[in-house]
């Protein structure tokens, strides 16, 4: 049975209107899809789909800026920590208004795994599935991904983004689509920050990580070279009440996964089915 998205806007405290996506698929749980930086909502239709599929209300956002949410702001002046205090709040107090289910489901792909504890929302969830998402430290990394996010981060982002309200990401082909400049120069401090988002000297209030006592299952995979397991397990760590299950895949029968392919529609029987379960012990 297909589970077609309704699209409707959401919007956050401070005015801005996100793009939404609604897979109604029962009352199991309701679930938040959190993208990974610059990947638009519609990416993960499929994997909503099969939640929505098992009796889940799936809904799936784009960030401000990004994809169908690119409004009349202007991208040098957004902030990629509003992606998670104000549109995951957003979202989130979306869920808890609008959908029968009485307990709510948090994944987060890449950022979206690091984003959640700036959202007083993220306290009540029930539990929370992470997908290759880090604390990106350079020095946790092999010596060639290590030098490719140097670059980015001191020479690509810096040299890109100065003077434009977007981001060519397409052009160097870090996303299918353009991203804000604003969030990608937050980015880049925070990746060459010791602590990364949780670094003092950014100004976030990061206390609440430490006291979401959830179930977490967290997935990172052998050939992602964005969140290796040693950055992976620096994130979980920011979450030491949580309940952690840190699954690490080494080589699957269904070939690469590297960062994104956890949601390809042929890990269904595998990964998808296995996170499916957890969730029924879960909750």
């Amino acid at each position: 049975m297909a589970f077609d998205p309704s699209p409707l806007r959401i919007t956050c405290d401070d005015g801005i209107e996100l793009a939404a996506s609604r897979f109604c698929g029962g009352a199991r749980a309701a679930m938040l899809i959190a993208p990974a930086l610059g990947v638009p909502r519609r990416f993960y239709d499929r994997y909503a789909q099969f939640f929505a599929g098992h009796g889940y209300d799936v809904l799936s956002i784009d960030y401000r800026g990004v994809g169908e949410s690119a409004g009349a702001e202007r991208g040098a002046g957004l902030r990629l920590a509003d992606s998670g205090r104000l549109d995951l709040d957003a979202a989130l107090r979306w869920l808890w208004e609008h959908s029968p289910a009485q307990q709510r489901v948090f994944v987060g792909h890449s950022l979206g795994g690091q984003l959640p504890g700036l959202t007083p929302q993220s306290e009540s969830l029930a539990a929370m599935i992470a997908i290759g998402a880090s604390c990106p430290d350079p020095r946790l990394y092999p010596i060639v991904p290590r030098l490719r996010m140097r670059l980015l981060w001191r020479v690509l982002v810096p040299l890109l983004s100065r003077g434009r309200e977007q981001f060519p990401a397409r052009r160097i082909g870090f996303s299918s689509i353009d991203v804000p400049s604003g969030p990608m120069r937050d980015w880049a401090r925070w990746g060459l920050s010791p602590g990364y988002l949780f670094d003092p000297r950014h100004g976030l209030d990061t206390q609440r990580y430490a006291t979401l006592a959830m179930p977490l299952l967290a997935y990172s995979f052998a050939d992602d070279d964005y969140a290796v397991r040693p950055a992976v397990e620096a994130l979980l760590a920011r979450y030491p009440a949580a309940r952690t299950d840190h699954r690490h895949i080494g080589r699957p029968r269904e070939g690469r996964i590297g960062h994104f392919g956890y949601f390809h529609p042929r890990m269904r029987d595998s990964l998808w089915t296995d996170t499916l379960r957890w969730l029924d012990t879960a909750l």
